[in-house]
């Protein structure tokens, strides 16, 4: 969209690839400061494969608003969520029952948009639209439809995303700062991490000569590493 805005979510409509909402999220990273958010962005729809991109508005926050999320699930194609950044309790869960056309938001519980520069994920399940996921500092769930949220274990903090199979919804792949867990019964328990030696890497800057790797988690004593590049 512009220099500072672009797209940081995808999802198809599980019965027309054609069909897909993307969202659109104004960020900078400084070394003052975190922008995340401005009067660019939002949630926005094709139905000719990416040609052409048409705004969704009609009950979303249209003024300030930051990074967003989606989700949808083959039970229900008709049905979308967004998980939006925005002031106040602007911010937060949001419904669409007719493929992104009006929205309604369903809930503005803080725990899943705390950081949403840092975190600011959703997740639904494969076959019952009524179940999500959010991500943040936690994990938590919801079984009717995004209104009500319950929190739910996983082996480390900081929660960024999760895979869950389609087929077998049982089985998931969920990730965090400290590396992948895999759950082979909805969640209920939880590989170990402590079989991969694994870090979560901020930035990843590149020059003629060296490639800068800043800010390594995890078991690591050094705050950055850098590496030489052989011509």
């Amino acid at each position: 969209m512009s220099e500072s805005t672009g797209a940081v979510d995808l999802e198809f409509t599980p019965d027309n690839p054609e069909e897909i909402y993307a969202t659109m999220w104004l960020a900078e990273r400084k070394p003052w400061t975190i922008i995340s958010g401005g009067f660019e962005g939002g949630v926005y729809k094709t139905v000719d494969g990416g040609d052409t991109w048409a705004h969704l508005t009609n009950g979303l926050p249209n003024g300030l608003r930051g990074k967003a999320d989606l989700a949808v699930s083959n039970g229900d194609p008709n049905r979308v969520y967004v998980l939006m950044e925005a002031p106040g309790n602007e911010g937060g869960v949001y419904r669409s029952d007719d493929r992104g056309e009006t929205w309604r938001q369903v809930s503005d519980f803080e725990p899943i948009r705390n950081r949403s520069f840092y975190y600011c994920n959703l997740e639904a399940h494969p076959t019952n639209p009524d179940v999500l996921w959010g991500m943040a500092e936690g994990q938590w769930m919801s079984q009717n439809g995004g209104e009500l949220w319950t929190r739910v274990s996983t082996p480390h903090g900081d929660n960024h995303d999760m895979w869950i199979n389609p087929d077998q919804p049982e089985v998931m792949i969920q990730s965090n700062d400290g590396g992948a867990n895999v759950s082979l019964d909805g969640g209920v328990t939880w590989s170990t991490q402590n079989n991969q030696p694994t870090a979560e890497l901020y930035q990843v800057d590149v020059s003629l000569s060296l490639i800068h790797i800043s800010e390594p988690t995890r078991r690591t004593p050094i705050s950055y590493a850098v590496f030489c590049l052989k011509k």
